[in-house]
């Protein structure tokens, strides 16, 4: 895990910790994005993060199909299952 400084909105410094993901979850990750992208993810921008991919997750269920409910199920445990 890293910390990354971000600044909020009235320019105060932030620390926030970074998990590191998976190999697996992080192909898990491209390949939502890469087969839902134009459907599901068409306002968002899902990031390499575990918020990212719990995000991204919730839109697959949310627009996607039963196979995009399916690939949000295996993204969710691939996250339960990280370091």
């Amino acid at each position: 895990m890293q910390n990354a400084l971000l600044y909020g909105l009235k320019g105060c410094p932030i620390t926030k910790e970074i998990q590191n993901l998976t190999p697996e979850t992080k192909a898990l990750l491209a390949r939502a994005l890469n087969e839902y992208g134009a459907t599901v993810f068409w306002n968002m921008k899902p990031s390499e993060t575990m918020d990212g991919v719990t995000a991204a997750s919730r839109a697959l269920r949310k627009r996607g199909d039963l196979a995009a409910s399916r690939l949000a199920a295996q993204m969710e445990d691939s996250l339960s299952h990280a370091p």
